[in-house]
């Protein structure tokens, strides 16, 4: 391996497991050189061209009102606030498009990926790659 550390990142696929040629949703992203990764145990090597992440949640009115009802049984008016703000936690439904570029021949790829701040962070410790 020499300097470079190898990266790998698990990364789990909304879309785009067939452009890169794996049956599952979860796959390893693995840097073999700087700016050039594969996946599992494929021979295809792409040119790592970043991500862009698109952060946001959604809150489930249907568990805020659940938890209201719930809390206000048991507990009263105070019980319904806390209730209803309990069952209307934030869901993270955050997602990033990770670019790729295809070596062999030169094809763009876009894998849409779960992501959270930790993952992004990950991402974003992958090098930037050119093709040659």
């Amino acid at each position: 391996m020499g300097l470079f550390n190898t990266k790998v990142e698990t990364l789990e696929l909304i879309s785009g497991k067939e452009q890169i040629g794996t049956k599952s949703k979860l796959t390893n992203m693995i840097e073999v050189s700087p700016g050039i990764v594969t996946f599992d145990n494929l021979q295809t090597q792409y040119v790592y061209q970043g991500f862009s992440w698109n952060q946001d949640s959604k809150r489930n009115m249907g568990k805020a009102a659940t938890g209201a009802i719930i809390g206000g049984v048991l507990t009263g008016g105070v019980g319904a606030i806390a209730g209803g703000a309990f069952g209307a936690k934030k869901k993270d439904i955050s997602f990033a498009v990770v670019s790729l570029l295809r070596i062999q021949d030169g094809i763009p790829i876009q894998l849409v990926v779960k992501c959270n701040k930790k993952k992004a962070s990950q991402l974003g410790g992958f090098t930037i790659g050119v093709l040659n």
